[in-house]
């Protein structure tokens, strides 16, 4: 399996993007990044108010296109968000349970540091996608606990 770089692009009103120290991180993580290398919130530096857990493969998925809307219309409103996206994260990792893995390791990482999390889902899937299971049972500390989640599930009646 070949590695990526994780690029941090801009979510927020201001552009840009930084590279994580290891190359073996892949481009999971979407975090806004600020003149002064933290991140900007309206809750202050280093805030990201919602980081969006999203486990689909494809961009073009209907889940996909929920948490693009959901993210956009929170910026909008001048709200910091991230948007990890655990499909992206190497399928390796995710199956053994390597939570070691650079990638993974940041992931967890911006999703603990965030004030609330929502999780996109499929409700055809009720557990949600695989990779996003694999991502949940990880076995190191919860990166969910003591925060607001919101979970957003989609399908067609």
């Amino acid at each position: 399996m070949h590695s990526r770089s994780e690029h941090l692009s801009c979510t927020g009103s201001q552009a840009g993007t930084r590279s994580h120290a290891s190359s073996r991180e892949s481009s999971c993580c979407r975090v806004p990044p600020c003149p002064r290398a933290v991140l900007c919130g309206p809750r202050g530096p280093g805030v990201v108010e919602l980081a969006v857990l999203t486990g689909h493969l494809s961009p073009r998925s209907r889940s996909a296109a929920v948490a693009r809307t959901l993210l956009d219309e929170l910026r909008r409103t001048g709200t910091e968000v991230a948007e990890v996206a655990v499909g992206a994260l190497p399928h390796s990792a995710l199956m053994t349970g390597n939570h070691r893995h650079p990638a993974v390791r940041a992931s967890r990482r911006v999703v603990a540091e965030a004030a609330a999390v929502a999780i996109v889902t499929p409700r055809y899937e009720p557990h949600g996608s695989v990779p996003l299971r694999s991502w949940l049972a990880m076995p190191t500390s919860d990166p969910l606990a003591g925060r607001p989640l919101l979970p957003v599930g989609l399908g067609v009646p």
